[in-house]
């Protein structure tokens, strides 16, 4: 047997082994286990495993990065368990719910109900400090690759950004401020274009732990009517503060005018995303 293929039969027999596992000791509930297919995935900087809907049955793939020696038995363990969690919930079933898979901590409240929470906490633990670094040295031609597309997307965003009449960063902080003055709140501490890729299609983000609001490099354009930056600054203003203080609470409607308010909605319902096609750079 090749090098390869002997890797791949391991590689097999491991993930084989690690649902079984956690089937008997954990999943016991899970009607027809047996349909419940396993295999290798492919290299990923951000999924660790997935689930999908087999030829007969739910068919979970694991990162080929979880599988090599130095990652700790536990955090193959915690993924497998978390995609088992999902087909608990229904999915890679025929019964697939419509909701987001992760929406309202459903994963995390059944790994807890199921005694898991003590080891995804160990596992989470080690992707926080560990992962990042071994994905970069176990995967160094997709982590190259993706620095070097980083830097021509980066490019690009700041040719478009430094185009006459497009608005700059600073107004954004203006009308941020003039936001919180207004509402006698704390401002958002930072307001940033974001460089957005292909996937990302919303109009902002949050990086919610640093205060940060990103809204996507096209708003930046002159003919983006100001109501509709406004309105986004507004509803993350709204969000952190009613996150960073819950007995805090404001509307909109106390920030902006009617006329405002509709304006905004009906530019992100129904131009958003011709404009973003349009405009985006690249």
């Amino acid at each position: 047997m090749s090098d390869h293929k002997a890797r791949k039969a391991s590689a097999d027999d491991l993930l084989a082994e690690t649902l079984s596992r956690m089937l008997s000791e954990h999943f016991t509930d899970i009607p027809n286990p047996e349909e419940i297919e396993v295999g290798v995935g492919r290299r990923s900087r951000r999924r660790l495993g997935t689930v999908r809907r087999g030829p007969n049955g739910p068919s979970i793939t694991i990162n080929p990065l979880l599988l090599l020696d130095g990652v700790p038995e536990y955090v193959l363990d915690a993924t497998m368990a978390h995609e088992l969690c999902h087909v608990v919930h229904g999915y890679g079933t025929l019964h697939r719910p419509k909701h987001p898979p992760h929406r309202g901590g459903r994963v995390t409240a059944e790994l807890r109900a199921r005694g898991l929470h003590a080891m995804t906490d160990r596992a989470d633990a080690w992707i926080r400090s560990q992962w990042t670094n071994w994905y970069e040295t176990h995967a160094a031609d997709l982590a190259a690759a993706r620095t070097a597309r980083l830097e021509e997307r980066a490019q690009m965003w700041r040719a478009f950004l430094g185009q006459p009449g497009v608005r700059s960063a600073q107004d954004l902080y203006r009308w941020s401020d003039a936001l919180a003055l207004r509402l006698s709140v704390q401002p958002i501490r930072g307001v940033e274009w974001l460089h957005a890729g292909t996937r990302q299609r919303r109009l902002s983000y949050c990086r919610t732990r640093d205060w940060i609001v990103l809204l996507h490099g096209v708003l930046a354009h002159a003919s983006v009517p100001e109501s509709v930056l406004r309105y986004e600054l507004a509803a993350w203003l709204q969000y952190l503060t009613t996150r960073h203080d819950r007995g805090t609470h404001f509307s909109i409607e106390q920030a902006m005018s009617e006329h405002e308010i509709a304006e905004a909605q009906h530019w992100r319902r129904y131009c958003w995303s011709r404009f973003r096609t349009k405009h985006s750079p690249g």
